[in-house]
C-alpha cells in the first residue's frame, strides 16, 4: 500500500511508460533526479542497458529502483552487468507523534492566490535549478485540483515558513515535499507540518521516504517514525547521487 502511494504521488509529476513489463516514470525536465526518473525492477532477466538507453537518448539518468517484492538476486543480476548501487530510498511510517509543535504557526491549505507561496518553498529548501521551474507550475496547476492531493503552507508572523504535500489513497497517507525555508529551520515548523497531517490521519497509516544520502532518517525517528523497508537504488553511471532529493 505504501508503494502504491508513492508510486501514484510520483506519477502525478512524470510521465509513465512500461518497457518490457517494466514501470518507467520520467521528466525530462527534472534531469539527473532519481526520483523523477526512475524503473521499477522487480524480477531478475532485464537487460539494463537496454532500460537505460531510454533516458539516455533522451539526455536523462535513469535510476534502478528495487521494491520490498524484488525476486531474489536481482541485485547480483544488476551488479554484474555494471551497475552500482548509489544510495538507498527509505520508507517509514509514525508510530506515534513525539515532534514538538508551536502554536504560533497557522497551517493552511494552498490554493491558487497563495500557490507562488509553496513554489517559493519548494524552491529554496530543496536548492531547485531555475529551469524547473516551468514545468513545477504547470504540474501544480493541475495537482491543486486534485482531490486526492493537501498542499499545506505554514505562516508565522514574518510570511510563509514552510510547506508540504499529503496524498491520499484508501488506507495510506503520504508525506511528501516537506520543506522549511532556511532561515525559519529549527524552530518546530517541520514538526508543526507533520503534527497537521498526524492529526488527519485517524485511521490511516501516515507515511513518507527519505533518501539515505540525505541524513533526514534520525529527524524523523526522533518525531515518531519508524523505518518499515528500503529501496536500493541502482545506476550505470559510475559516480555518487550528487543532488538532494525533491520529494
Amino acid at each position: 500500500m505504501l508503494e502504491q502511494n508513492e508510486e501514484e504521488w510520483f506519477s502525478l509529476w512524470c510521465d509513465r511508460i512500461f518497457i518490457d513489463g517494466n514501470l518507467i516514470l520520467f521528466n525530462e525536465s527534472f534531469k539527473e533526479d532519481p526520483l523523477f526518473n526512475r524503473i521499477y525492477l522487480r524480477k531478475k532477466g532485464v537487460d539494463a542497458q537496454r532500460l537505460a538507453n531510454f533516458f539516455e537518448e533522451r539526455g536523462i539518468s535513469g535510476y534502478f529502483f528495487l521494491p520490498p517484492d524484488k525476486e531474489e538476486g536481482l541485485e547480483e543480476e544488476l551488479k554484474a552487468q555494471g551497475l552500482i548501487k548509489v544510495d538507498e530510498l527509505r520508507s517509514m511510517k509514525l508510530k506515534s507523534f513525539l515532534g514538538k509543535t508551536k502554536s504560533e504557526f497557522k497551517i493552511v491549505k494552498t490554493d491558487l492566490s497563495n500557490l507562488e507561496d509553496w513554489i517559493k518553498v519548494y524552491y529554496l529548501s530543496f536548492d531547485i535549478p531555475d529551469s524547473w521551474l516551468p514545468e513545477i507550475r504547470r504540474r501544480l496547476r493541475i495537482l491543486i485540483e486534485n482531490p486526492k492531493v493537501e498542499l499545506l503552507l505554514a505562516y508565522g508572523y514574518k510570511g510563509v515558513y514552510g510547506a508540504m504535500a499529503l496524498y491520499f489513497t484508501e488506507r495510506i497517507i503520504g508525506i511528501y515535499c516537506l520543506g522549511t525555508l532556511k532561515r525559519f529551520r529549527r524552530i518546530g515548523v517541520s514538526s508543526s507540518l507533520i503534527n497537521y497531517a498526524y492529526e488527519k490521519s485517524i485511521g490511516k497509516i501516515l507515511c513518507l521516504q527519505t533518501l539515505v544520502s540525505e541524513g533526514n532518517e534520525s529527524f524523523y525517528i526522533k518525531r515518531g517514525f519508524e523505518t518499515l523497508y528500503s529501496k536500493p537504488i541502482y545506476s550505470l553511471k559510475r559516480t555518487k547521487l550528487s543532488q538532494a532529493s525533491r520529494s
